[in-house]
């Protein structure tokens, strides 16, 4: 045998210099390495093949991970978006880690929307996302609330801090890049709150009291 081609491996692999697995002609799959390819061969009698790796593909599937901190990093994150070619043929995993005020999140939702209106999926990869939304005391000032909505506010805030430092108590520790959760925010009674659905009410209450604008 002078050459052996062999499938079932979607990523372009070379096992030796005379056994080879072309990969699939498109990308299918986030994971794969180097898929999108085809070999051409040149078999010589005597001789060891020569092979060429040709590029068919059109499309790409790419995996970005990001923390997010500050405004500056929703920036960079939608610069790096800004600058991929193909948009309409490239897929976005992102894996999005750290802790965000009500200010930067609404930002970041803006990014998220205006990507994904040009490339063919932009998504936030959940099993490789710990991105929690936490209001700041510019956020409540920004915003000006009185009475009730104010009230609301602080009665929000209380479960997302508390999933907050849930999530960095966890198993797999605090990270090391997120700001500190703040201990000065009012500890408002509100048992059996989800902080999840907290964090979404924020982010409504944010938007309708025109802070995103």
């Amino acid at each position: 045998i002078d050459v052996a081609v062999l499938g079932d491996r979607h990523s372009t692999t070379q096992v030796s210099p005379t056994v080879w697995y072309p990969g699939a002609p498109e990308v299918t799959h986030r994971r794969e390495l180097d898929a999108g390819n085809v070999l051409v061969v040149d078999v010589e009698p005597g001789g060891p093949p020569q092979v060429e790796t040709v590029r068919t593909g059109r499309w790409r599937f790419v995996n970005e991970r990001r923390h997010l901190g500050t405004g500056d990093d929703v920036e960079r994150l939608a610069q790096w978006l800004h600058g991929q070619p193909a948009k309409e043929r490239t897929a976005v995993w992102l894996s999005l880690h750290g802790t965000l005020s009500l200010r930067d999140s609404a930002q970041l939702e803006s990014v998220l929307a205006e990507a994904g209106a040009v490339f063919a999926l932009v998504t936030r990869w959940a099993r490789h996302t710990d991105l929690h939304v936490l209001p700041d005391d510019t956020d409540a000032d920004r915003l000006g609330l009185t009475g009730f909505a104010a009230e609301t506010l602080d009665l929000l805030r209380a479960p997302v801090t508390a999933g907050v430092r849930v999530a960095s108590d966890g198993e797999h520790g605090p990270h090391l890049d997120d700001p500190p959760v703040s201990e000065s925010l009012p500890q408002v009674e509100c048992d059996g709150a989800d902080p999840d659905i907290a964090q979404a009410a924020l982010g409504l209450l944010y938007r309708l009291a025109g802070g995103a604008r």
